[in-house]
């Protein structure tokens, strides 16, 4: 999606310490027609933000304003209000806020939320110098299911990588590992991390990071124009936000060019984002469903096909 709307991001990115991994490379068998596709690009989050709204503010028809807030809509949403007293007029007011940050009232879906029951506890590393990436059997990254927890870890940009715990929300013993110490433990009695935050591999140039009150919700049979995270959110393991923000950014553009009023532009841009993200949504529920009845002990018939895939894709032998 960026390659087609907006290359000059993924230059900038590359120039920033990003780097590119050729998944069909480490696929059995001979390539197939769109495995140039498959490419992975390793990089933080705050980094790729950062080429976005450069590219956004580099844009002549695109106003930034900074160290403003949102309060509310104009009534009948032709326009919204910021935090100075000013007014702006809009022809479609665009809802980007993502998860959670909503001005009071502000006019979202009713959706009910379903907790993805799981908390994470993240950690950035930096590896040291004359060390690499570890190599192994994995697809993309050493991750693993303890049975009762688990783990994942992420490339970065610039030599860096984070490791994540990934804990029921219901274990409240487990939520020491919020503490620098404890994590520590927990990463060097698990392989392969206890290589890859050893002190001769990386060091850690973040404390750990806690992530909870995660749910995932669909908002696709509203009105309004919600885009990325603000439209449907999920499992933030699955990472879908920032690539659905881009989906939905194309499907918006090409609505906006197909339409000419605020109505048929939502309905056009909702009836073409909505089904992927339902069914993402619904996907991400079955794997949520699935993990925390088998990190509780419940017994479980045979998963689904993807969610086994999914699941065993990329493990790591104890």
């Amino acid at each position: 999606m960026l390659r087609e709307l907006a290359p000059n991001v993924i230059d900038a990115l590359l120039d920033a310490g990003a780097e590119e991994q050729d998944l069909a490379a480490r696929l059995a068998g001979p390539r197939q027609p769109g495995d140039e596709d498959l490419v992975y690009l390793w990089v933080r989050r705050p980094v790729v933000e950062w080429a976005l709204r450069r590219a956004a503010a580099a844009e002549p028809g695109v106003q930034l304003v900074s160290g403003r807030q949102v309060t509310h809509l104009v009534p009948g949403a032709s326009g919204f209000h910021l935090d100075d007293g000013e007014e702006v007029c809009a022809d479609v007011v665009v809802d980007a806020l993502g998860r959670y940050r909503c001005p009071p009232g502000w006019p979202r879906a009713r959706a009910e939320p379903t907790e993805c029951g799981s908390i994470y506890y993240c950690r950035y590393f930096e590896l040291v110098p004359g060390a690499e990436h570890l190599a192994g059997p994995w697809l993309l990254n050493p991750r693993g299911d303890l049975g009762y927890m688990g783990f994942n870890t992420f490339r970065g940009d610039n030599r860096t990588f984070a490791v994540i715990f990934i804990v029921p929300t219901a274990d409240h013993e487990l939520r020491v590992l919020k503490d620098n110490r404890a994590w520590e433990a927990a990463a060097r009695a698990c392989s392969p991390l206890d290589v890859m935050t050893s002190p001769e591999h990386a060091r850690p140039i973040t404390d750990v990071m806690p992530m909870g009150g995660l749910a995932n919700i669909d908002r696709t049979r509203g009105s309004g124009v919600p885009v990325g995270d603000a439209l449907c959110h999920t499992n933030p393991m699955f990472a879908y936000g920032l690539s659905f923000s881009l989906v939905h950014a194309q499907a918006l553009a090409k609505a906006s060019t197909a339409h000419t009023t605020p109505e048929d532009v939502t309905e056009a841009y909702l009836a073409d984002v909505g089904p992927e993200a339902r069914e993402r949504h619904a996907f991400s529920l079955e794997f949520d469903a699935a993990r925390n009845a088998a990190w509780s002990g419940t017994p479980a018939g045979p998963p689904p096909e993807e969610l086994l895939r999914i699941a065993t894709a990329d493990l790591v032998s104890p």
